[in-house]
């Protein structure tokens, strides 16, 4: 941050006394996007670089939450293919307490099998599953790590708010659900935001709705964010699109062509081109003249705790500069 804008900054917070809910110090910033974006992911990263983590209370639920995505994708993928290793593993109802050695030892042995590895390019599963199988002899005895719960998914069903303070400034992240059923309880928070930032998964392109499998999940996405980003509720809402899980996109990418899904595509078979083609899209659908609204663009993988604080103080100075520039200061 540049001496004059912390100069200026500091001019609006002249009282230390200020209650922290006053509009003059606190951003309201709603975390936008359709379900699996990495919205949930980045308030996990926030409290791993702004508060003290996750507790041993904690760490247990996600424990049980990887178990229980991965018993999942497992009966999902079961439905795909007839191995009989696996289909003996299901006999009985598996279940986070029925995990046993025996059992986490056949699901890495079904890693290596060749028929089992088409079965997982064919079958809607969780994000990151071979590496939750992966990961299951370490579980089975220990908590797991920072890792591990940034690339566990837990779907949102309620709005979860976050709070941290940064230079005086009090940021107020809400994380709504982003279903379709849910997205009729967002216009409240709408009209009281201060900046949002819109989720996109890069790696969705291949995968219909969970609500719909007839909609493509990058086509909703586009959508959705063209409906938010030209609302007039948002018209002068600092607005941060972030295209997450790029590293994804690459792994996919060796075994799906994105032009199979996305037809109006004759680039390269390569992430950085897919990604630009898709930021392009995404660009091209906001109206809003940036000298009325700034926007920033990120291409990231929201789960990299190294690339992410980079990232998270790219958004911080963002905000902070066009709150000064809505108040006059630029």
């Amino acid at each position: 941050m540049s001496c004059c804008t912390k100069r200026k900054y500091e001019e609006i917070n002249t009282s230390d006394d200020q209650p922290a809910s006053s509009g003059a110090n606190t951003m309201k910033i709603l975390l936008l996007g359709a379900g699996e974006g990495g919205k949930s992911t980045w308030v996990k990263q926030m409290r791993l670089l702004y508060q003290n983590g996750f507790t041993s209370v904690e760490r247990n639920y996600y424990k049980t939450i990887i178990f229980q995505n991965v018993i999942k994708s497992t009966v999902a993928i079961s439905q795909n293919t007839a191995i009989p290793e696996l289909q003996n593993l299901l006999k009985c109802p598996l279940t986070p307490a029925s995990l046993s050695d025996s059992v986490i030892s056949t699901l890495n042995n079904l890693l290596q099998n060749t028929e089992f590895q088409n079965a997982l390019l064919n079958t809607p599963i969780v994000d990151n599953y071979t590496y939750f199988i992966s990961r299951l002899p370490f579980l089975a005895n220990n908590l797991p790590t920072n890792q591990d719960i940034l690339l566990a998914r837990v779907k949102t069903h309620i709005e979860t708010p976050f709070t941290c303070t940064l230079n005086k400034l009090k940021y107020i992240f809400y994380d709504v659900a982003g279903q379709r059923p849910a997205r009729s309880t967002w216009n409240h928070r709408l009209s009281e935001a201060n900046a949002f930032i819109f989720f996109c998964s890069l790696s969705d392109f291949d995968q219909t709705l969970i609500e719909d499998a007839t909609t493509n999940r990058l086509r909703e996405s586009l959508q959705l964010w063209t409906e938010l980003v030209n609302s007039p509720l948002l018209e002068k809402v600092p607005v941060i699109l972030c295209l997450n899980k790029m590293d994804l996109l690459v792994e996919k990418l060796k075994t799906r062509r994105f032009s199979d899904y996305i037809s109006e595509y004759k680039g390269e078979n390569e992430a950085k081109s897919v990604a630009d083609y898709v930021q392009g899209l995404f660009v091209a659908a906001n109206k809003v003249n940036a000298k009325i609204r700034p926007y920033k663009v990120f291409q990231t993988s929201i789960s990299d705790q190294g690339l992410i604080q980079n990232v998270c103080k790219s958004v911080f100075e963002f905000m902070l500069q066009a709150v000064l520039k809505q108040v006059g200061f630029f």
